[in-house]
């Protein structure tokens, strides 16, 4: 495959039981042994619990049998009560700075993360997990779509941007901005889901 070519057909799945692996392996394939790491271990603990409490709270795409990116989300009002993945905690052991959003956006669903590895990236893949998003009945129950988007480091790799990707990706996708925010420093996008016609 030539690096600009996109895949033209990407299947997308909800999180279950059967593809746990899956959705771990796009996280943590890049580690040695991954499968038998402490990290993946709470990942795996905090997935199955906020899938119990909210499901699915992941879609993964494939490309073929081979997972080649996630999107993963909750209602904004479990952002209160649950913290976010364990990779993304801080040095020291402390959880993630959670964007405070005091008690606006109640009836939002919030995406937590969209992942697309390197070798994936620029295919299509982040936007067909995004549009699957906005189109799913998940979706339907909620007024519209959050993110937050960090300021990108520049000691990252081109391929990173933590946690949900690129301002500029969700703004192509109808997503404004509605609030810079300082701790942690990004901005906190949304989209307001269409009423039926």
């Amino acid at each position: 495959m030539t690096s600009g070519e996109v895949y033209s057909e990407v299947r997308i799945k909800p999180i279950g039981p059967d593809n746990l692996n899956d959705r771990l392996h796009v996280c943590w394939s890049h580690l040695e042994n991954w499968e038998s790491s402490e990290i993946v271990a709470e990942n795996r603990a905090w997935i199955e619990k906020i899938n119990e409490m909210f499901s699915p709270s992941s879609f993964i795409a494939y490309r073929g049998s081979a997972p080649v990116g996630i999107i993963e989300f909750m209602p904004r009002d479990m952002l209160h009560h649950e913290d976010f993945c364990p990779c993304r905690r801080r040095k020291g052991g402390e959880g993630a700075v959670l964007p405070s959003l005091g008690t606006d956006y109640r009836d939002y669903l919030f995406i937590t993360c969209l992942w697309v590895p390197g070798s994936s990236q620029k295919k299509g893949v982040g936007n067909a997990l995004l549009m699957h998003l906005l189109d799913s009945d998940v979706f339907k129950h909620f007024r519209g779509a959050l993110v937050f988007v960090g300021d990108r480091n520049p000691a990252w790799p081109d391929t990173v941007h933590w946690p949900a990707g690129p301002r500029k990706f969700y703004e192509r996708a109808g997503f404004e901005v509605v609030k810079r925010l300082e701790e942690p420093p990004g901005y906190l996008l949304k989209y307001d889901r269409q009423p039926d016609a």
